[in-house]
């Protein structure tokens, strides 16, 4: 008797014929497709690289930028709240703050913000919001993270632009609208802050 003429063993399934295909699996398995074939089990695959970043490195999201920015936003309006009221001088009769409180908590402020965006940047690749999200900032030219203190200053530098009298606030506004829509339609993702120093936001 040859192999094919041979019954099924109970409960199995019959041999594969010589030189053929193997068999179907018992009805109701669920077998594992080997690793590296679509469906296998696992991992899913890692993001694809952005096209025109140093290193393979992929794009940071356009959405967690913006949570990052809130976060830090956050961060930064807690630690004023902290450092500035304690030197609040208040004229209860009337009803103001006295002159030389607006300007040395403006000056405080300034040092807050800067000491904040570059010390975080330069020193450890993103301020605690990108961290907290996963995502760093990486020089343009090599994909390296820190990406300097030279990057870090210079991606602060906008920030500054709503201390400028009269066209300030209006300016500000702008940068940061200039920086939305670039965010969400450009191909790098590069905002105001970022193609003035030469940077990416990428994943972690």
């Amino acid at each position: 008797m040859s192999d094919s003429d041979r019954p099924p063993p109970p409960g199995g399934t019959p041999p594969p014929p010589p030189g053929g295909d193997p068999p179907p699996p018992p009805p109701g398995s669920n077998p594992v497709p080997p690793p590296g074939t679509p469906g296998a089990w696992g991992a899913p695959p890692p993001p694809s690289p952005s096209p025109g970043v140093p290193g393979g490195q992929v794009l940071g999201d356009p959405w967690a930028r913006v949570g990052a920015r809130v976060i830090d936003f956050l961060i930064l309006g807690a630690v004023n709240l902290l450092l500035i009221t304690p030197f609040v001088d208040y004229d209860a009769a009337g009803g103001s703050f006295s002159a030389s409180f607006s300007a040395a908590s403006l000056v405080l402020s300034i040092a807050i913000g800067a000491a904040y965006e570059i010390g975080f940047v330069g020193g450890m690749g993103g301020t605690p919001g990108k961290l907290l999200l996963k995502l760093r900032v990486v020089s343009q030219e090599t994909g390296e993270t820190p990406p300097g203190w030279d990057k870090a200053g210079l991606r602060y530098l906008p920030s500054l632009v709503g201390l400028v009298p009269v066209l300030g606030s209006l300016a500000s506004l702008t940068i940061v609208v200039a920086s939305l829509v670039w965010l969400f339609s450009d191909d790098l993702r590069r905002t105001v802050y970022d193609r003035i120093a030469g940077t990416y936001v990428v994943k972690a």
